[in-house]
């Protein structure tokens, strides 16, 4: 859980250091992309035991949720930044 944790971190800090669209689709396809990092966690589920599965399955989905969210603020500040410039 632990790595999670961190990759959730880092991912969060890029987004808040991304400068442009581009960076922001760049880091969306590299944590949550079909060879994202978070994506990857899911691999991790064949190594579980059954009881252990859902709990790791929902901290995977938040984890996924919490850098979507993060993602769609900046894009949608940054898409207001453009119009406005």
């Amino acid at each position: 859980m632990q790595q999670l944790t961190e990759i959730v971190e880092l991912a969060l800090a890029a987004i808040d250091q991304a400068s442009d669209l581009k960076t922001l689709d760049d880091i969306r396809v590299d944590y949550l992309g079909k060879k994202g990092k978070i994506t990857d966690m899911m691999k991790l589920m064949a190594t579980l035991s059954p009881e252990e599965k859902p709990v790791f399955g929902q901290q995977v989905n938040l984890a996924k949720q919490q850098v979507q969210q993060r993602l769609s603020q900046r894009i949608e500040g940054q898409g207001h930044f453009l119009t406005l410039a």
